[in-house]
């Protein structure tokens, strides 16, 4: 399909909703392409904000490239837009409406980088394929949006346990070293990130100021690849913000800031920073990796680990 062309040609062993979008513009005969190339949105710019977004892969892309969670989401929406219309095949206009009805993913950060108004994108998709008084289009769209908030609500009760696994941990450890090093296990597995770093600043035990958790089967651990967290940029901008830090580092840039090299040296494509601070006093940092891009930060999971970082925080002030 376009889609896995579009990520062969870019070198990514991935198929994010990004490279759906990109699949549906290459299809110029499409409603969805010539609406899209209306706006401004053509091929060439397209991949161009795409390559400043996340930059070409390194790795060797696989024959069968896989799907994100998000592009997989989309591609069901798709489906089941098309099924409900008794369309025969799933077209481009049903994969850029289940792209804008999905609401996640770096496909709609290209499209807003065109600043196009989403909502009038939807209404000129659902115009052209005649579809604006279809109860079926109703149908799948009010499903698809429950089966979404109801997903969304299982994975709030399965965060807000481990919340409160953390909190007891923290308050219930024989010491604050098996507390943090339990946590940091926690976290980095149910984010499914590829590194989660805990770091300590304050007192005097060296031994207790480092926890790290990382796949080992995929990765190396930053000890390994001779990362310092006291000599680390990452870890200064982290404990110096007031608010959460997000960053993406390109496989390729000239101007990459002195936190994007060292994340290019450990092999780190995004990560998340939260600082531990609690009634004025810093303790440390909470930092999440990932080292590729099929998995994305979502609001969500900034939300939910500012309030973990706020837990861990509140329990080194007890300890």
């Amino acid at each position: 399909m376009w889609a896995q062309d579009e990520s062969r040609i870019l070198s990514h062993n991935y198929v994010g909703t990004e490279q759906l979008l990109l699949g549906a513009i290459d299809e110029r005969s499409s409603s969805a392409s010539k609406t899209l190339a209306s706006l401004g949105a053509n091929r060439k710019s397209a991949r161009e904000k795409l390559l400043k977004l996340v930059g070409y892969g390194s790795d060797t892309v696989i024959v069968e490239i896989p799907f994100t969670a998000h592009a997989t989401k989309v591609l069901e929406l798709a489906r089941e837009l098309a099924l409900e219309l008794d369309h025969k095949y799933v077209e481009p206009d049903h994969l850029l409406i289940a792209i804008l009805d999905e609401g996640k993913g770096r496909a709609l950060k290209i499209l807003a980088d065109f600043e196009i108004d989403l909502v009038e994108l939807r209404k000129k998709l659902v115009s052209s394929i005649k579809i604006s008084d279809s109860k079926g289009f109703v149908k799948v769209y009010q499903r698809a949006k429950s089966e979404s908030e109801h997903e969304t609500d299982r994975r709030r009760e399965f965060l807000e346990t481990f919340l409160n696994e953390v909190r007891n941990i923290m308050i219930h450890a024989l010491s604050i070293r098996d507390a943090l090093f339990m946590t940091v296990n926690i976290v980095g597995k149910i984010m499914k990130a590829s590194r989660c770093i805990i770091i300590r600043v304050d007192g005097n035990d060296d031994e207790c100021k480092y926890f790290e958790y990382f796949q080992s089967v995929q990765i190396q651990s930053c000890e390994e690849l001779g990362w310092a967290a006291s000599k680390s940029e990452l870890v200064a901008q982290t404990l110096l913000s007031d608010a959460p830090i997000s960053i993406s580092s390109p496989d390729n840039c000239s101007d990459c800031s002195s936190v994007q090299l060292e994340m290019q040296a450990i092999g780190v494509k995004s990560a998340l920073g939260f600082v531990l601070r609690d009634q004025l006093i810093t303790y440390g940092c909470l930092i999440l990796q990932q080292c590729d891009e099929s998995n994305e930060w979502t609001e969500d999971d900034i939300e939910y680990l500012q309030r973990m970082a706020d837990t861990i925080a509140a329990g080194l002030l007890r300890g």
